[in-house]
């Protein structure tokens, strides 16, 4: 079973449809998809102008009774500016308007272009690759979003979900967009089932403090979403959001990030990465796997390039751990960011995870596995020194020939039985073998090599239910 998470920091602005499709389409060989999304609530560029514009109003109203004059005249290049934003604004959505009405697009396309919800987008996007969302599993509070897909032929049951609220009221509420719900996390709980194999699975979206020396604050907040989370129950749990890990500076100096970004040295900025110093001494994450980031860092750019925002250091912000059972042998089949998506100030990350059945070992496995076993058998057998008497017989076979058995030792040592003869360097190792030993025991090995497998079963050999086995004649 493949399981794909990502995650991305919305910023509060519009998704474009084209990107989500390079950005999800990773997700097109796997069976389950994990989407979270924070700061998902989007702002329109409309509200945004009617904000700024009741701001300008109050701000002139209060200067209206000393200064009036000058108010206006200060409010004129705000009014005028807001209106060439104003008409760049219906430009673009006259151009919208004319590619929905290209005949080559698909309904879910044309809606996936006028809606601007992010759920709904990525709903859309991931309709085309096979997937439908489960409901039930997926959860919304504020401006996070866990959002749950699945293939048509996954069964996804829901057991528990739960919210789990961090801070106090400053803290969770966006001053930008005025929505409750900016940090915190959403935990969801559910059995996935395809062809016989089931798993319990746990999906966190936690999106912690940010700004640089809050790593208590981080830490504090992680184990309490953890504590409600309860992933000791599940066999298979994911972590993935906006964690907010950044660089200590402790371990970085001026222009060292820059450096290491320009030449790729990625694992100089993972010694400064505060996740894994909280990894390696704090026991909330001692369970979890960190995979490792081999991307340059995805926070802080600017929307719509590739340049950092020279405000903040650059952090690996947007992160995905998980935390399998004992019992579950898990593989990580990719873990990299998303640059083509590049609306926000936070690049997306994707993890494919393969979750193995512990009952069901691969048939190519277990040949290999048998083969090894007779190889080494053969090899353990030719080491044995031969001994210089004129029968020339291997010291100790009379001993293992009397505890096992004459003819089943020497076809087993000799490679003889058609059961162990699959290769013709058994067959030459058999050959050597029977030429060394006795007459008695060449017959022996014959009645194994030359008789046909079906002979052992012959009708004087097979006999009626409920009798014993015939040794046949020697």
């Amino acid at each position: 079973m493949n399981l794909f998470v990502a995650t991305l920091n919305v910023g509060n602005r519009p998704l474009e449809p084209d990107q989500l499709n390079r950005w999800l389409r990773e997700a097109k060989h796997c069976d389950v998809c994990i989407v979270c999304l924070q700061e998902a609530h989007v702002v329109t560029e409309r509200h945004l102008e009617r904000g700024k514009s009741v701001a300008a109003l109050l701000a002139a109203g209060a200067l209206a009774w000393p200064t009036w004059g000058v108010s206006c005249c200060l409010a004129i290049p705000y009014v005028c500016r807001q209106r060439r934003k104003r008409e760049k604004r219906h430009e673009k959505e006259k151009q919208e308007a004319r590619a929905l009405s290209n005949p080559s697009l698909s309904p879910q396309q044309k809606r996936a272009r006028v809606t601007l919800g992010s759920s709904r987008r990525i709903r859309d996007c991931l309709h085309h690759l096979g997937f439908s969302v489960r409901k039930k599993p997926s959860l919304a509070w504020g401006q996070l979003r866990l959002l749950v897909f699945a293939k048509r032929d996954v069964s996804v049951v829901l057991k528990r979900h739960k919210v789990a609220r961090v801070g106090g009221l400053v803290v969770n509420r966006d001053l930008g967009t005025g929505v409750m719900g900016n940090k915190g996390g959403l935990v969801s709980t559910f059995v996935v089932e395809k062809e016989g194999f089931a798993t319990t699975c746990t999906a966190i979206n936690a999106h912690l403090p940010a700004h640089e020396g809050k790593f208590h604050e981080r830490m504090d907040a992680l184990e309490e979403i953890l504590k409600k989370a309860k992933v000791l129950r599940s066999d298979i749990a994911v972590l993935a959001g906006d964690l907010n890990w950044r660089l200590d500076t402790d371990h970085v100096w001026d222009g060292s990030v820059e450096h290491c970004i320009r030449e790729g040295d990625w694992r100089s900025l993972r010694e400064a990465d505060e996740l894994v110093r909280a990894h390696e001494k704090h026991g909330v994450l001692s369970d979890w796997t960190v995979p490792v980031c081999e991307f340059p860092p995805t926070f802080k750019l600017k929307p719509g390039g590739i340049e950092y925002d020279p405000k903040r250091l650059p952090a690996w912000c947007d992160r995905v751990l998980f935390r399998a059972d004992t019992t579950i042998r898990t593989v990580v089949r990719s873990h990299r960011s998303f640059p083509v998506v590049d609306t926000s100030d936070h690049r997306p990350v994707g993890l494919e995870l393969t979750i193995q059945d512990p009952s069901k070992v691969p048939e190519s496995r277990i040949r290999s596995f048998g083969k090894k076993i007779r190889r080494s058998f053969g090899r353990v057998f030719a080491a044995i020194p031969e001994d210089q008497s004129p029968k020339n017989q291997r010291p100790g076979l009379e001993t293992f020939r009397s505890k096992f058995g004459g003819s089943i030792f020497t076809s087993i040592a000799g490679h003889g039985h058609p059961e162990f003869s699959d290769t013709d360097d058994d067959e030459s190792e058999a050959g050597d073998v029977s030429a060394s030993s006795d007459d008695e025991e060449s017959q022996e090995s014959a009645r194994f090599v030359e008789s046909p497998k079906s002979d052992l079963r012959s009708p004087e050999n097979v006999v009626v239910e409920g009798k014993a086995w015939q040794e046949p004649p020697s």
